[in-house]
């Protein structure tokens, strides 16, 4: 097998394949695509379910390890599946036709630019921690009597 630079020949190939089916569809980018007012739900609802089962997921395996990365990865996911349905209710056409549920329509995409950053940011710090957390400290375990507590403030 051919390598270049450390990377297999294929591998170098598809992303230069990549790269033009970018370029040649980069004039076509200012055409704005078909309106589909179902996709926001669809994605919405599918992140929410997925992040809250791996929330639960990960808090119930920090019940049992009781270490602080676990528990702090958890609530990560947790601040994901809350941010996603309140993207929803702000976003356009979403849940009722013409508005937003939360916002009048001057103010709907700024909140969803905000919402999204705060998404984003919030879940990548929280994620960062708990990554820091496990490598870079020696991590004691939450005594028992703290771990309920613990759990709760997650939730809450």
């Amino acid at each position: 097998m051919d390598t270049f630079g450390g990377a297999n020949c294929t591998e170098l190939v598809v992303w230069i394949i990549i790269g033009a089916v970018i370029v040649a569809v980069l004039p076509f980018a200012r055409v704005p695509g078909p309106v589909a007012p179902g996709v926001p739900a669809i994605f919405s609802g599918a992140i929410t379910v997925a992040d809250t089962a791996t929330a639960f997921l990960l808090l119930s395996r920090a019940l049992d390890a009781r270490k602080t990365s676990v528990l702090l990865l958890a609530s990560a996911y947790w601040y994901s599946a809350i941010m996603t349905p309140l993207m929803l209710l702000v976003f356009p056409d979403a849940v009722v036709v013409g508005r937003s549920v939360l916002l009048s329509s001057q103010y709907s995409n700024q909140a969803i630019s905000w919402i999204f950053q705060l998404w984003f940011w919030g879940f990548a710090i929280m994620s960062l921690a708990s990554v820091v957390t496990a490598t870079w400290w020696d991590e004691p375990k939450i005594p028992s009597s703290k771990m309920r507590q613990s759990a709760v403030i997650v939730l809450v």
